[in-house]
Parts: C-alpha cells; structure tokens; sequence
C-alpha cells in the first residue's frame, strides 16, 4: 500500500512540548480529531493556521487485503486528499470518477470546494465543511448542479461554539432514493457529550433535522449507504458494519470488515447490482477500494489506489429498479414567442414502471423550477399520457425538472435548462490567428445562439477585440469577422480574444497562440492579468517539494510546499537593457494573514537559470494588503536579462506568497554623477542623538566616463532633505553636523548633472541607545518549600549592544513574557534585577509546563527572547517508565529542544524502517527533515525525584543501525536546574556493529539525594540520513537485575487482561502498581502461586519483591 508520510513542520521557538494521548475518546473528542489530513495539504483551505501547529508523525502499517472481486460500476466521490495531485493545477478538490476495478485510476469530472460530508442527491450535489480546530467549529454548506457544476447554495452556519452548532454539524451523509431524501448523521449535546443522531437535510438549504437518536455505545459512524429498498448501512469506526432502521434508530450488527477506517470516507450500493463499495481510509492514512459483503460486513479488496487518497461522498450512475415509474421522455419547454416569458412544460409519462410492467393507477407528479416545487402544478398523470403546465418565468437561465413517484417510491428526475426572455450572445466559432511576421490575421465566424443557448436579437451585433498578452483593446464596435493589424515587435505568445456584443457584452471566444519575437521591451509591464504570461515566465522548484509558482487571480503565487525552506524562483521572459540606464524593477507583494512573514529576494541574470541570478533586492512581508517594493538593475554590457523574484522563507512557518505588477523602467542615466566617496556618519561622544555625516564629490559618471560639473548634492535621512548643495564640484569634500534619531536611519547622498540624478550613496547608522544583546544562561531554581513555585535565573545583556554602543545600565531593564494567543506577549515588564518568581499550582498530583520568556529591554528596542521551560509540580516517584506506547507519551511533561541545525525528537509508531522494541507501536526519535544537513536535539523529561540516597539507574534501548553515519549518537544528560545540563556517561555510537534495538544502562548516581531533576537524550545527526531512536526505557534503583519488561529472570511474571493484572510466581510477596505519574492504584499481599488484582483500564508500573514491569490492562 502506497503511504502518505506526513514531514514535521519546523518549530519557531526552540523549545517546545510534547503532550500525551487522551484515553478512551468521547463522541467529541473524535469529531474534533477528525480531517486533519485534508486541512494540511492544500493551503487555501489552511491559510492563517500557523505551520508549527500541524506537528504530526510519519506513520506506517501493513494493510490486510484478500481476494480480487468481479469488476462493478464507475464510481463517483469527493476527493479532499491525494497523495499524488499535481501540486500546481491550482485547488484538485472535486469530484472525481474511478471504475471500481483493480488498478483503478482517478478523472477529475468537476472542481468544488474542499468538503467534509457529501452525497449526490438525484441532480443535486449537497455536501458540508466542517472546520473543528482548537474547539472553534465552523459549518458551511454548498449544493452544486450535478448537471451544469454551477455553485447555487452557500450557506453558512456561523462559528458559535453553542450546543445548537452541533445540530448541523454533519458527518457524514446518504441518499435514499426509495423516499427522495437526503439523510445525514449529525449530533446533539447530551450530558458531558455528544448523541449521535440521523437527521433529513433540505437539500437547497442544508438546513438539517433530527429524527432519531441512535444508542451507538460510542461507535461514530464514518459512512452512511442506502439500498434500492431504503435500508440504511452504517461503517463504524470500530470497523463494524450496522444496518440503522428508520425511524427508530434500532442497530443491528452485520459483521466485522476486517479494517479500522478513520475519519468520515465514502460509500456507495450500486442499485444496478446491489453491491457495496467502500473507499475506506486508515488512521495510518493507507487507503483502498473494498466491496462490502453486505450480509456478513467482510470487507474484499477491489483495487490499491495508486497513492493515499480521501474520498468522501460516494456514489453510481443511478440506475431505477423494481416498481417504481420509470424514466419521463419527451420533457420541453416551449415559449410563445422568442424572448417571451410564458412557457409550457411538457412531458410524456412512462407506461411501465422500472422493472418493465405495466403501469397502474395514476403517478404523483413533483414539478420543481429552480429547485423549487411548484405547488400550482398538476400533482398527477396517469402512465402513458402527456403532462403540461403553463407558467411565467422570470427573465433568465432557469433549470426545470419533474419526478414520478407512486406507492413503491420515487422514479428518477428528468431535468432541463431553458432560458426565458432575450439572451446575450453566444462566442464567436472558429476563431483562429495567422502570423506572417509582424502581419497578424484573425477570423471568425457569427454566433448562432446565446450564450446560455437561449434566443438572442443578432440585430446590431459588433464585436470587441483584445490583443493578449499586451492586454491591448485594439478594436471595438467592429462589425467584420476578419481582421488585420502589426503586432509589437517583442516577444510574446500572441492571441486575441473576440467578444460578441449587442445592446450587451456577450461570451468570448479565445483563439489559437503563435510565439514571435526573441525579447520584451523596456518599459515593461506585466499585471499578470490573465495567465497568458506564464507562457513564457519561468519558473524553478529549487527546494524539490513538487509545488512551482502559478497564475492565480490576476498575480503570481508560490504556496506553501513539503520543503523546510521555501527557494523557488520564477523569472521573466528575455528583457532587451543597454549599458545606458540604472533601471528600477517594481512589484506589489503580499503575504497571507498575519501568521507569517514571507521573505524574498529581487534579482537578475543574462540566463535563465536560477543559479546565475545576482541577487539586488532582499525584502520581507506580513499581512494581506498589496506593498510596494523596488530594486536597481544595473547592467555592464548590453543583452537580454531575466528579471527574477525567490520566494525565500525560511523554515515552515510560511504560506503563500502573492507578486503583481511586475515593472521595469530606465531610472538613471548612467551618464550622470557615481555614488560619493567615503561616506560616513560618526556619532558625537556626548551625544549619541547627533553625529558628523562626511563624504566627497564624485570624479567620474557611473558609465566611468570623468565629469565636468555637479549641479547640486542632495543629502538625505530617510525621505527627509537635510541639506541640497548648489557650490558643489568633482572630488570636493564635504562634511556636516546632523540629527541622528534614535533607531536606524538611513543616509543618502545623491548628485546631480545635466544628465539628471546620480546613483544613490546609502549608510545606515544606529542613533540614540543601543538595543542590547540577548540574555545569557537561562535557568531555574525550584523553590524547596513549593512545588507550584520556582524562580527563573539569567546573565545580563552584555554592555555593548548590537549595534557596538556602549548601554548605560540604568538605561537596561527586563521583561517576562508568557503565551498568549499563540504567541509570546510581555507579562512582566521593568525588572532591573536577573530572576523572577514563576507560580502556577498544577491539578493535585501532577506536573505542568510553564513557558516563558526572558529579553532585555532599552529605549532603542528589545532582545529576541530566550525561552524556558518551567516544571511545576511534585517530582515523579521512581521507579518510573516511558515506553511510548502507541507514538504517545505516558508522562505529559515531555518536552522538545532544538540545539542546532533541523534534528527534532518526536514520537512515532511502528513502521517499515523501525518497530517498537516492546510491541507497543511506539517509540521516540530523533530525525533531520528531507534536505537539512542534520544537527543535534535534545528530548527532555518530566521532573523525578532522586531524593534517596540509593543510586538510581536509567535502563533504555537505543536502536543501532550501520546505515547511520559514523558520529550519530545519543547522550544522556541531567540537570537539576533546569539548564547547564552535565553528561551522564559516554555518549552511546548508533553506528558501533551492532545492529536493531540494543539495552543500555547508565548510571545517575551523580543525582542521588536530588529532590527534583530532570533527564535529557541529546542526539547529535551528522547528516538528514541520520536517526536517533529510542525505547523503552526505565529509572529504578537496581542495576542489570530489572527491567520494565520484566526481562530479568526474576520469579514474578505480570500481564494484563480485561479488568485485571495477573501476578504469577509471587506467592507471598507484596504487590504494588502505579499509575505513570507516580500515583499507588493498588498495594496487597500476593496470596497465592496465581493472583488476579482487578484494576481499571490503564498504563501501570507493577512491581512485586524486586521484578518491575509495566503492564496495560484492556
């Protein structure tokens, strides 16, 4: 099975934590952790949710599959995720069609809005968003026309995280197409949770109502299916598949599939054979096609799909059975006159019904316009007769449609567009250009209907004429259908579009592109105003994550990629410059919400290849608002250069970035004045607000040519004229006294000549006070009476700050900062000593994590803040264990710190490359991203106490790999301040010989009689190949006798059951279990050879005389 592994997202801060699984989920639990892969992978559908916040582990299993199946139908469904789309044809969401074969492969049929919950309801595609991040829920609803893929309905249903929210909060939905209605599950608050309930959903409205609960004993279910006889088939996420009567909301159990899906996914019965199909997806994100045994629930493989895929909303081609009426024919719709609005629907009635018989009694009549019934309308035919009905319409596209039922169901509707009243005009056919040189010819022939197929006065038609992609009008009110112009002599992939106008502008018709040209002119202009340009733009996916630069409503975008860094470039076509001018390059940017700064950098080449540009311009953007930015081209021999911008953030926390109007002008001539020698700004010695500013007159032009005259100097500070000299000539020197405010300033010196302005002399220059240095040697003490206190320590700002100026002290203060808002915001503010007191009381008998901030503060600005991480809370008892079961943490305290390059410890589960030494499908690791150059991490522990004077041991298994490159390695460390961490033994090589999981012990004897300590696993990756792993591991006081799992050869053996640990072979010793922070669940005597000791579900550390284990009872 082909397997999506998801890259960590990059980390702003250095420091931050790991938090450990819930047990048993609730109903809102598991809705709340639903479609995380969806809302990750394509940034509109994720733009202003910071990168850092989509942590998440690679993951892998092995996929049970059996035996092919007889190939079914052509199925349909919404796709929110494939692992394999074009990462640059714009949004992939939509529907999409497959053969339920082996092998099977996707067709895009239409592009929609990404979605959570979909079906197809008879011509209508209904389907809900449901965006739960962080609690916040957010509910759209859209209906597309099935027949013309044109959005009619969105609505939405509001951000209020009230009960009521719950109540259209869909899951998953299903058409019955035996009662014509649109069901769905969706929820309803009930005590501390959620009631799962199977609501009627008005398809033009999505409003949803309730008409059952369903006692699903905490089962949701993932995929919801109807039968051609109304039976209702539930998946559930415990991989069971149920029928749900209706009303009642009865279950009953059919059988187990075999697989445990995730999250909501599709399923469809086909009504032409009655098989079920199921487009299931795995926590572990393996996806396939399965048929459904719909009489014992086991689920057979029909075909892998080619790469992970989400399919929500699953259907067929609906295809009448049994006694139903069958198919309408003959439907029309009839006007008295062209452009009138009186028209008569008509149809013919079948004479059978779906099975072939014929047809008895008189069939009911449902007559919709614009998806609404018409209550006016004859409500019956008998079978075989012809039906009318008269009305009036409004001017414009309407679509008609008519549905049969009698009392054995519904027959499918027969549906038709019509347009009342005067259309516009349709496009011109057959529009093609020719080009003999410069010589270009269009043609074109006349519109024969409207643009919406409807009648349309060709009374006074002319025709509009833009040339692209100069985006020039180059005729209007044109009446011919041949025309003849010369185009400009640059290049370009030159088209026209025609437009068909009457009284109105009507459809446009688009013709065939012929290339001329070798190079574009200065000025240029590009506003990106159709994609035309792209043509001949090149673009280069320099990071290698599969995402380029694309069009994308009027401007170019590069989006947020798999990549660390984000470096791609996107270069203009060939630009003609002379050595005559300094020319100035402009362009807008902007960023997506206030998340992230986008950074990027302007440049120019002769090449076209990324690897050549000279790089003029490096700028940043925050915000959505379009900003102006400029940069100085300045060529040494005359050719043709491309323009060049590089998206160049750094790290994932970054999104899309947005560039328009793209423009090259001549600025200077390089016949005038060249930049003044020795510029400089000295600030006074008891004055840091005034400084001497000292430069001398140019000699020479910038073209290097001696000049003669120097009509004036401009001296500048910022945009501010400080001073304009008038006396000035060639190599005179000059020198002045100037206000140097506090901050940067920035100084310019320009002159002047006959030939205008010269080039620009910059210098930027520090006024006022310094703003310091980063703090040093942050750490903490714990405060030996209170365990919710603890007091944070650090070294002063250096004296100088960065800018090399002296910092009076009195002039130096602290601030703390603290979280707020997902960000770091100041808490405390003017401290003048180095500590401060942290509080914060955790719940009774555990630990927490209190994050702050420490930066140093002056008149002139603030530090980057250093942060730390406090424990607060009692310490944890020892003997203790982390064992990563399930890629989660036993202990919530955990916390990450990067200490250099990109190495990052997370959790992960079993896989492919590495299984959990325990079985328990998890372990922890430290890897490099795809692209970095390695670095080194540490993993960081809760808090435990040492305070016996008994030496305690930390027992771990390390997995050993040659593949590793020599110098990977994994260090245990200590601390009982929180920093200065010491080294506890040798650092243990990955590459040694060995290989797969190996035991270690080290001693920490250096921290016996210690109340509060903490443990750090240091990984040191020479190279993105390298990965520290590790599993397993435990601290006690017995050394190379014990272990967690019991592997000792001591008499005592543990494991759990339902309810229970079984303890064997500790006849006559006492029995104690913890739960992993420390708390006693149980202590007793063992009074026999074989003793159960009931226990709730749960993680514990048992022990019984001197054998430990760890044991999960179910």
């Amino acid at each position: 099975m082909k397997k999506l592994f998801i890259q960590l997202c990059a980390v702003a801060l250095p420091v931050f934590s790991l938090t450990a699984t819930a047990t048993p989920q609730s109903i809102m639990q598991k809705i709340a952790d639903t479609g995380k892969l969806a809302n990750w992978q394509e940034t509109s559908g994720n733009a202003g949710i910071p990168a850092a916040l989509c942590l998440k582990s690679a993951r892998n299993a092995t996929l049970k599959t059996t035996g092919n199946i007889a190939e079914g139908p052509t199925l349909y469904g919404w796709m929110s995720y494939n692992e394999a789309w074009d990462k640059n044809q714009g949004s992939n969401y939509g529907i999409y069609s497959f053969p339920a074969s082996a092998n099977t492969s996707f067709s895009k049929v239409l592009g929609t809005k990404n979605i959570s919950a979909g079906a197809h309801a008879d011509g209508r595609l209904c389907a809900y968003y449901v965006l739960n991040y962080g609690g916040a829920i957010s509910i759209k609803y859209y209906m597309y026309d099935a027949d013309s893929g044109e959005l009619k309905t969105e609505t939405s249903f509001g951000t209020s995280n009230t009960p009521d929210i719950y109540t259209q909060y869909a899951y998953t939905l299903a058409y019955n197409y035996k009662d014509a209605t649109l069901y769905g599950e969706f929820f309803r608050t009930k005590g501390d949770d959620l009631a799962v309930c199977i609501s009627t959903v008005d398809p033009l409205t999505g409003a949803a109502t309730e008409i059952t609960e369903i006692d699903s004993n905490g089962v949701l279910f993932l995929s919801l299916a109807f039968d051609n006889d109304g039976n209702l088939y539930g998946i559930g996420d415990d991989g069971n598949l149920y029928t749900i009567a209706l009303p009642s909301g009865t279950l009953n159990l059919i059988g187990y599939t075999g697989l445990r899906p995730k999250d909501p996914q599709g399923s469809a019965i086909d009504p032409a054979s009655g098989r079920m199909f199921w487009s299931y997806l795995s926590e572990t994100q393996e996806s396939a096609l399965y048929e459904v045994d719909l009489a014992t629930g086991k689920a057979n493989l029909a075909s892998d799909y080619p790469a992970t895929t989400w399919i929500t909303g699953l259907y067929t081609d609906h295809t009448p059975t049994g006694g139903i009426p069958a198919d309408i024919t003959d439907m029309a719709v009839s006007y008295s006159a062209n452009a009138a609005l009186d028209c008569t629907v008509s149809f013919t009635a079948p004479a059978t019904t779906a099975d072939g018989n014929a047809a008895t009694g008189s069939f009911n009549v449902d007559l919709l316009i614009d998806y609404n019934k018409i209550a006016t309308a004859p409500a019956t035919v008998n079978p075989g007769e012809s039906y009318t009905f008269t009305t009036q319409l409004t001017a414009g596209l309407h679509k008609v449609e008519a549905q049969l039922s009698n009392n054995n169901g519904f027959g499918d509707r027969a549906r038709i567009l019509t347009y009342a009243g005067t259309d516009v005009a349709g496009a011109p056919g057959n529009v093609t250009l020719a080009l003999d040189g410069r010589n270009a010819t269009l043609t074109w022939t006349a519109p024969q209907k409207g643009a919406n197929v409807g009648w349309f006065d060709a009374t006074g038609l002319t025709y509009k004429i833009v040339r692209r992609p100069d985006n020039q009008v180059v005729a209007t009110a044109y009446t011919p259908t041949s025309f003849t112009e010369e185009i400009p002599d640059e290049l370009g992939n030159w088209f026209y579009e025609v437009t068909a106008v009457t009284t109105t502008e009507g459809a446009t018709a688009e013709s065939n592109r012929v290339m001329y040209g070798t190079s574009k002119k200065v000025p240029y202009n590009e506003t990106f105003d159709t994609e035309a340009p792209m043509d001949l733009f090149i673009t280069a996916d320099v990071n290698g994550d599969g995402y380029f630069w694309k069009w994308k409503n009027g401007a170019v975008v590069d989006v947020r990629g798999d990549a660390t860094d984000a470096a791609d470039w996107i270069m203009t076509p060939p630009i003609a410059l002379t050595t005559d001018w300094i020319y100035k390059m402009t362009f807008d940017a902007h960023a997506i919400g206030s998340f992230y700064t986008e950074t990027f950098d302007a440049g120019f080449a002769d090449t076209p290849d990324h690897e050549s540009m000279n790089i003029i311009g490096s700028y940043s953007v925050t915000d959505e608002k379009w900003q102006t930015f400029e940069a100085l081209v300045e060529v040494d021999k005359a050719a043709d250069y491309h323009l060049g911008i590089r998206h160049s953030t750094l790290t994932t926390m970054r999104d899309e970035l947005h560039i328009d109007n793209l423009q090259l002008l001549p600025f200077i001539s390089t016949a005038a004045p060249a930049s003044v020698d020795n510029l400089s700004v000295t600030l006074l010695p008891d004055n840091p607000l005034k400084g001497s500013l000292a430069f001398t007159a140019p000699v020479k032009a910038i073209n290097g040519q001696p000049i003669t005259e120097i009509t004036k100097i401009e001296v500048m500070r910022g945009a501010t004229i400080l001073a304009e000299i008038t006396d000035a000539t060639p190599g005179k020197q000059f020198s002045m006294e100037v206000d140097v405010p506090q901050g940067v300033q920035e100084f310019n010196v320009i002159c002047h000549n006959g030939n205008g302005r010269g080039h620009d002399s910059r210098l930027s220059s520090f006024g006022g006070i310094d703003i310091p240095q980063g703090v040093g040697n942050v750490w903490f003490e714990w405060d030996q009476a209170d365990d919710a206190k603890a007091t944070i320590h650090w070294e002063g700002a250096p004296a100088q700050g960065v800018h090399g100026i002296d910092i009076n002290p009195s002039d130096l203060t602290y601030d703390i900062l603290a979280p707020m808002w997902g960000m770091m915001m100041p808490s405390t503010t003017g401290l003048t000593t180095c500590s401060f007191e942290v509080s914060e009381t955790p719940a009774p008998d555990t630990q927490k994590l209190v994050q702050r901030g420490v930066r140093a503060t002056t008149k002139g600005g603030s530090s980057e803040p250093v942060v730390i991480y406090v424990p607060l809370g009692p310490a944890a008892p020892i003997d203790a264990a982390e064992s990563f079961a399930g890629g989660s943490l036993t202990y919530p305290t955990w916390t990450i710190t990067g200490l250099s390059g990109n190495a990052r410890w997370s959790m992960f589960n079993s896989n492919s490359s590495i299984t959990a030494q325990d079985d328990d499908n998890g372990y922890g690791a430290c890897i490099a991203p795809e692209g970095s150059a390695g670095g080194e991490g540490r993993l960081v522990s809760p808090v435990f106490d040492f305070s016996s004077t008994q030496p305690a041991y930390l027992h771990i298994y390390v997995y050993h790999s040659a593949s590793c490159n020599p110098g990977t390695s994994l260090t245990v460390e200590y601390t009982t301040t929180g920093g200065d961490f010491k080294t506890a033994g040798e650092p243990i090589m990955i590459n040694d010989g060995s290989e797969g999981w190996q035991k270690h012990e080290i001693s920490l004897a250096q921290l016996a009689g210690s109340r509060k300590a903490i443990l750090g696993f240091r990984a040191n990756l020479p190279d993105k190949d390298a990965v520290v792993a590790i599993d397993n591991l435990v601290i006690d006081r017995t050394s190379g006798t014990t272990s967690l799992i019991a592997d000792s050869g001591e008499s005592a053996r543990f494991h759990g059951i339902d309810g229970a640990v079984v303890i064997e072979g500790a006849e006559g010793c006492q029995f104690s279990a913890y739960t992993p922070d420390g708390r006693m669940a149980v202590r007793t005597t063992i009074p026999a050879q074989r003793h159960i000791v009931p226990l709730p579900a749960g993680i514990y550390i048992v022990k019984a005389d001197k054998t430990v284990a760890k044991v999960t009872v179910r």
